[in-house]
């Protein structure tokens, strides 16, 4: 009977009374068989009605529960009941009170139980904040997340449309340090105490960046093993955007300084702002409003310090929603921010490695594919017919054929149209400008050409697992939607997913002479989901190629063709960058009298080693 009236007062649903059921519960407790098991019973009594706003009886068992622990030394039980007495406190605006019970709790509590610390050490450091104490929330803070990482990997992760229970519910720890870190540093006048808490605040957002490719592989395992990116050459500037509720905290990494600029707009206004533009660059819109307004939140700070340090390339770390957005399509009144810098991405600063790209023969793997072959049989039904309907709608046109379709995450799996024949599918895939690409790359650079009935997809990983290829270059479709094993590029019999592409790759990392660059051509990110273009990070984390160079949405195949023809002749040149190479190519579609549009040139950008 009384298991079975406490199951029922601390189910709380489907009671009629529960709160009257909680109290006969909070008295048949007191004939438990041992104090241990009466101390739990109490305490979970009194986090029930808490929840049910029987704050008397929440007092009450809590303060039953604490006596209990004291006199049979239970520990663990004695620290849980100041907690749940500190809690009710804070909640009737007695904050002293609550930081003394939470202090007393955490001194109690065994020394070995992060589980209770690491939250209890967060409580303790939002209660400071509150009070106006930011030395000792800071203190709190960095306890708490030195606890929670001895137990991370032994935390239970659930996934949900991708994101996962621990960093859902933990990136407000790492902000939160973060957040007061930043605020600490801008009202610091002492230079190296400025510097290390700038430092520490970025080493902070890191973690959140790491969690958030954990979470798009799924692999708890993946773990920051590289160098630091800012310790790299002169006139390379890190520009670290944090986004916070009610602010933007920027972070400019020239050689070992960090400058600091905060700029008053709200997470919202930066997130719409950005989303407006990444819809329009890919439905070749006019973007000059929201290119400048970004410009001015994201690079105006910081105008005279590039000035002075002389910088020329630009390597972005996007946060959530900046990640669809390519810097390089920024712009003020001198014109886009690509014409004066080169300009890279990179998904946190200690996952790639920033090695200079050794000059020299730069032997490729190349494979095109210009028209589908059995391949087309094995694609999702959606995504072929939203090919279509593209290929429909644009027959005719000037314009031609286009490497990839806009498709929303949202949209992913919607059937539209109904007796698509098969020719009609090869037809809406056919990529023309893949065979002048082929053609004119095979001429530029040594190696092996697969071309379409060529590039099956056994042939092309037998490929990649006999020679030491430095570049490997896919021109066909692809496309990155949610998760890495739905991600796809087309072969001409099969479908190659990022995993298998990875796979072969991955033993090539450590040799003498790794790839240096995975060029995707046609591979295209999903419209409206911030994560997906964490796909072309993973891919060059995940592969162990140094760099990766993709786009964000789908471009005229003439364009592409022609953007790739002038990268790689720029990367033939001594003493260049591949960001360098990525500018050259942008600024001669920028001069070109059909792809002067961002829309055009502007969705492909170099992930990683910009070197």
């Amino acid at each position: 009977a009384l298991e079975a009236s406490l199951r029922l007062a601390l189910a709380g649903a489907g009671v009629r009374d529960p709160a009257a059921q909680l109290r006969q519960a909070a008295t048949a407790a007191q004939r438990c068989d041992t104090a241990a098991e009466q101390t739990q019973l109490q305490l979970k009594i009194a986090t029930q009605a808490r929840t049910l706003g029987q704050t008397a009886l929440a007092q009450q068992s809590a303060q039953t529960a604490l006596t209990l622990a004291q006199t049979h030394q239970l520990n663990r039980e004695h620290a849980q009941a100041l907690v749940l007495l500190s809690e009710q406190a804070a909640s009737q605006g007695r904050r002293a009170e609550a930081i003394e019970r939470l202090t007393q709790a955490l001194h109690t509590a065994p020394f070995d139980a992060y589980d209770l610390r690491y939250r209890w050490e967060w409580e303790l450091g939002q209660l400071l904040r509150r009070q106006g104490d930011p030395p000792r929330a800071i203190a709190a803070y960095r306890r708490a997340v030195d606890h929670l990482e001895r137990i991370r990997y032994d935390i239970p992760i659930e996934y949900a449309e991708g994101r996962s229970s621990f960093r859902e519910t933990l990136e407000p720890l790492y902000l939160g340090l973060a957040d007061l870190l930043l605020q600490t540093a801008t009202q610091t006048a002492n230079p190296t105490s400025k510097q290390t808490l700038l430092r520490e605040a970025r080493s902070t957002v890191e973690q959140i960046k790491l969690d958030e490719l954990r979470d798009y592989f799924r692999d708890a395992c993946i773990l920051p093993l590289r160098e630091d990116i800012d310790r790299i050459a002169a006139r390379t500037a890190v520009l670290y955007p944090v986004i916070l509720p009610e602010r933007l905290e920027l972070l400019l990494s020239v050689g070992r300084e960090i400058y600091q600029a905060t700029v008053p707009v709200t997470a919202g206004e930066v997130e719409q702002v950005a989303a407006i533009m990444a819809l329009k660059l890919r439905y070749e819109r006019p973007t000059d409003d929201e290119a400048r307004q970004l410009y001015g939140w994201l690079l105006r700070p910081f105008e005279r310090t590039l000035r002075e340090q002389r910088v020329e390339t630009l390597v972005f770390v996007p946060d959530s929603g900046l990640r669809a957005v390519p810097l390089a399509a920024l712009r003020d009144e001198q014109g886009y921010l690509i014409e004066r810098y080169a300009i890279a991405t990179t998904p946190g600063l200690k996952l790639l490695q920033p090695e200079a790209l050794q000059h020299g023969q730069l032997n490729l793997l190349l494979a095109g594919l210009s028209e589908p072959g059995p391949v087309v049989d094995e694609l999702p039904s959606w995504w072929l017919e939203a090919m279509v309907s593209q290929y429909r709608q644009m027959r005719g046109e000037e314009r031609g054929a286009r490497r990839g379709t806009s498709v929303s995450a949202e949209s992913a799996g919607q059937a539209r149209l109904r007796g698509v024949s098969r020719e009609e599918k090869v037809a809406a895939l056919a990529l023309p400008g893949v065979v002048r690409e082929v053609d004119q790359l095979a001429e530029r650079l040594p190696g092996e050409v697969l071309r379409d009935q060529e590039f099956l997809l056994e042939r092309f990983l037998h490929h990649l697992d006999d020679a030491p290829f430095r570049v490997v270059h896919i021109a066909s479709h692809g496309l990155f939607l949610g998760s890495p094993e739905d991600n796809f590029i087309l072969t001409y019999d099969r479908r190659l997913d990022m995993n298998q592409l990875a796979e072969a790759l991955k033993p090539k990392e450590l040799a003498e002479q790794p790839v240096e660059i995975l060029v995707l051509s046609a591979c295209q990110t999903a419209e409206g989901d911030d994560r997906t273009p964490l796909g072309l990070s993973g891919v060059a984390l995940q592969s162990g190629a140094r760099s990766a160079l993709g786009s964000l949405w789908p471009v005229s195949d003439a364009a592409a063709q022609l953007l790739m023809t002038e990268f790689y002749a720029a990367l033939q040149q001594p003493n260049i960058t591949k960001g360098q190479a990525l500018q050259q190519a942008q600024r001669a579609l920028i001069e070109h009298p059909r792809h002067h549009h961002p829309s055009d040139w502007a969705a492909f950008i170099l992930v990683g080693n910009w070197l």
